[in-house]
């Protein structure tokens, strides 16, 4: 088979098996009267993105290359930096502004309890970060630089896998954001939106960096922040629908937030590329530099 027509055959499978397994996985927790949809069949939606890669680099054809699995620390401290601090700094200030303005509540009263959030988020970080591997070997991992290989231009390759990530997680949208009693007909667009947005960031940094690290890090933290927030004894959202302040990708504050990180992002990676390719013409070639992708 064509080399080509192999790869666009491979990524139409992985996200054909990545989007069933979510609705499988639902049907199954639903049989098994799993609560909060905590059973096998979450377990098979959130292994979906790795197994499907790992399925699919390994006997479908598309090798190992490409996957990012290097962490290319050399060079690339910037992008670990706002890996680690994106999502904890959006999500600070939308919980804080959301609390002036009565978004969001005190469980139990008084001030923030530091203490009970950072306990939490320290527990579940690890966790977390574990099942944002499972994730992010498939998004970034896989189906960027797959995407890459079949001819889509950057633009287009963010398109693409933000809708896939997007639409991945609707089948659990009842589950994850039980604190809003929104319609999803309403609330699945804008999560759509925010995942679009965040893709952009995601994908940059994975293309300026050629490691999936980066992302399985701002993946972890911003899982890790949100679960922390809203834990018991932290806070709850005083609102049935949470349409601005939602601290989810839905939330119009978060939206915002990610549009304006994407626009900075882009412009850094840019900049980092005209740097590059201008090193290169002085140089045959620079030892660990990250892959080129189309534009």
């Amino acid at each position: 088979m064509n080399p080509r027509r192999k790869a666009v055959r491979n990524v139409v499978l992985f996200a054909v098996v990545v989007l069933a397994a979510g609705w499988l996985g639902r049907i199954l927790d639903d049989a098994s009267g799993a609560e909060d949809g905590a059973g096998i069949g979450q377990l098979v939606w959130i292994i979906s993105p790795i197994a499907t890669a790992v399925v699919l680099r390994s006997w479908g054809g598309d090798g190992w290359g490409g996957a990012g699995l290097r962490p290319r620390f050399r060079g690339n401290g910037r992008w670990y930096a706002v890996s680690m601090l994106f999502y904890p700094v959006i999500l600070a200030i939308t919980a804080g502004v959301g609390l002036q303005l009565d978004e969001f509540v005190v469980d139990g009263g008084g001030g923030f309890p530091v203490g009970a959030f950072a306990t939490a988020f320290f527990v579940s970080l690890v966790p977390v970060l574990v099942t944002s591997i499972a994730e992010e070997f498939g998004w970034r991992g896989y189906l960027v630089p797959r995407l890459d290989a079949i001819g889509l231009r950057r633009w287009a390759n963010h398109l693409v896998v933000g809708l896939i990530w997007g639409a991945w997680h609707i089948p659990y949208v009842a589950v994850f954001w039980d604190f809003t009693d929104e319609s999803l007909a309403t609330l699945v667009p804008r999560l759509l939106v925010g995942t679009l947005l965040a893709a952009v960031i995601y994908g940059e940094i994975r293309m300026a960096t050629g490691s999936v690290w980066p992302a399985v890090l701002m993946h972890g933290m911003g899982n890790a922040f949100v679960g922390a927030l809203l834990a018991d004894e932290v806070l709850e959202v005083d609102s049935s629908t949470p349409v601005v302040f939602g601290p989810g990708a839905d939330g119009l504050v978060v939206i915002a937030a990610t549009a304006l990180g994407a626009w900075a992002v882009v412009v850094a990676v840019r900049r980092q590329n005209h740097d590059r390719e201008s090193a290169v013409s002085h140089r045959p070639e620079i030892k660990g530099a990250a892959p080129r992708y189309r534009r």
